[in-house]
This record gives C-alpha cells, sequence and structure tokens, in this order.
C-alpha cells in the first residue's frame, strides 16, 4: 500500500542518525558511515552502499608556490596512495579516481591511466621541480566535515603519504559558515589553502553541474588558475552535438589528468540504511525519492 504521511528529519551527527534507526524513530536514513553498516545490519535493518557520482579530493591554491609548479602536483598525485585509501576508508566500495570526473559522469575518459602509487617517480618529479631535498615547513590542508565520507582519516591518510616526498601537512578543520564566507563565490578570490580537502556531488551526472563549480576560479571551489582550462571548460559546456561533446570533455579529461589540479581520491558510495517495513533502495544520485516507495505487508 501506499504511504500517505512521511516526515523529513535534519540529523546533522552521523552516530545520531544511525540511533534513531535503530530506536526505530526513523525509517531511512543516508550519508551511513561505512563502518555503520555491519552494525545497521546486525541489528537487523537494511544497510547499502551504491556507486555513486560524489567525488572526493584534496585541492591545491594553484597561485601559491609550490603548488603553482606542475610537477609539484603531479609528484602528490604519485605519492598518494589512493588505492589503499579507498579500501581502508570505503570498505572497497568506492572508486580510485585519475581525473575530476567519475565514471558515472558523461565525458569520464576510460582510457587514462591510474596515478597508482610510485614514489620513485614522485621523488624524481620533486628533485625536477627544484625540491629535491622536500619543501620546508607545513602547508595548511583545510577541510569541513559534510559529506565526504571519513575525511578527517582521509586526510590524515594523505599527509603520511606525502611526509615520504618531504611536503608536511596542517590539517586544519573549519567551521562551514568559516570556509564558506571565503569561498570564491563569495569574495571573488579563493582565500583558503594552500590545500583543501573536499567533495562534489549531487543529482545530475552531467559535467556541467561538475567542472565550472570546481575548476573555475569563479567557482565555488576554484583555485584552479589554468585560463585555458577554463575556455575549455566553457566550449565544452555549449557544445550541443552529444557525440562531439563527449568527445571534446573526454579530451578536457585527459589534460586534467596530466594538469592535476586535484590530487585525486575516488568516487565514494552513496550508503543508505533502511527499516524492513517499506522498498526504499539505495540511489545513485544521492537523492532521497519517497514519492513511490510503497509499505510492505
Amino acid at each position: 500500500p501506499p504511504i500517505k504521511n512521511l516526515t523529513f528529519y535534519g540529523i546533522k551527527e552521523a552516530e545520531t542518525r544511525t540511533a534513531s534507526l535503530l530506536a526505530e524513530q526513523t525509517k531511512i536514513i543516508s550519508m551511513v558511515p561505512l563502518d555503520h553498516i555491519e552494525r545497521v545490519k546486525k541489528a537487523g535493518f537494511r544497510a547499502s552502499g551504491i556507486a555513486g557520482q560524489r567525488m572526493v579530493f584534496v585541492g591545491f591554491n594553484q597561485e601559491l608556490e609550490p603548488f603553482n609548479n606542475k610537477l609539484v602536483r603531479q609528484a602528490c598525485n604519485w605519492a598518494v596512495d589512493n588505492k589503499t585509501i579507498n579500501e581502508i576508508f570505503m570498505k572497497g566500495m568506492g572508486s580510485p579516481m585519475n581525473q575530476p570526473l567519475g565514471s558515472s559522469i558523461l565525458g569520464f575518459n576510460p582510457d587514462l591511466p591510474s596515478y597508482d602509487q610510485d614514489l620513485d617517480k614522485a621523488r624524481q618529479l620533486m628533485s625536477e621541480a627544484g625540491y629535491a631535498n622536500g619543501i620546508p615547513g607545513k602547508f595548511d590542508c583545510e577541510f569541513v566535515p559534510s559529506y565526504a565520507l571519513n575525511l578527517l582519516e582521509i586526510v590524515e591518510a594523505v599527509g603520511f603519504d606525502l611526509k615520504k616526498i618531504g611536503i608536511n601537512l596542517n590539517v586544519q578543520i573549519r567551521e562551514n559558515a568559516d570556509f564558506r564566507a571565503r569561498r570564491t563565490q563569495s569574495t571573488g578570490v579563493a582565500d583558503f589553502g594552500p590545500l583543501f580537502a573536499g567533495s562534489w556531488g549531487g543529482s545530475s551526472f552531467d559535467p556541467q553541474d561538475f567542472l565550472p563549480y570546481l575548476l573555475d576560479r569563479k567557482g565555488s571551489y576554484g583555485r584552479n588558475a589554468d585560463p585555458h582550462g577554463e575556455e575549455w571548460i566553457k566550449k565544452c559546456m555549449t557544445i550541443t552535438d552529444p557525440e562531439d561533446r563527449v568527445k571534446q570533455v573526454r579530451e578536457l579529461m585527459a589534460y586534467f589528468h596530466d594538469q592535476c589540479p586535484f590530487i585525486y581520491l575516488h568516487v565514494q558510495p552513496n550508503t543508505y540504511a533502511m527499516s524492513n517495513d517499506h522498498d526504499f533502495k539505495a540511489r545513485a544520485d544521492e537523492r532521497l525519492v519517497v514519492h513511490n516507495i510503497k509499505k510492505l505487508s
């Protein structure tokens, strides 16, 4: 039978969300931490994750040294073991990345090589960039705990790997209001960093809803000082022929694979937990679409 009445609650803390389900105060919860899934199942509830489109990354402020140097950004990608990070912190349910779009997004380029950890290659690139002995001091890496699962632990793991090539991070947790007030859309300049960890996703599978926000200096997280890349993005977003658009976006992904505006981490799974008295199923688009769910007898 159909469900006639629904009540939505905004519960910020993940532990509180899970507890509300287990206490039968809620019927569906989203953004379930991966280490809660077995606990939920053992309590007799349903829990699952499905491949989504939210990408998790560490971004560079390319207007600041040494991250204005492509060789340093490439070295960071070769230094960070994103496959192990996915296995440990995503329980293997995510998908390691090598470009600014996940595999479910239009224009993803499947032919690009992975950045599998290679410390020798990373150190060689650091040497070519003039930093054979590493870089003195520490670099702030700011982030706001939000949609990215286990982000603190992930950032700490990134810092552990970067230390092997002489780059030391100072992990800085920020309040959401403080960070938003300093984003490019608010100030005209991205005055945070020099590194920032975050994520981007939503309900769309079109590059229009990803690339301008992440890789344009006027976008939400724009720290990518790359006028050529910005113009290329604008061009791709105006192409109306579907085949030509995919071709152009794939070529653009090859460009950003080389430019490394981010340390590419992973696409995280969308995780949900549910009671057993309805037929809601996990979705790939992060939405809670409930108008068509039904009670189970």
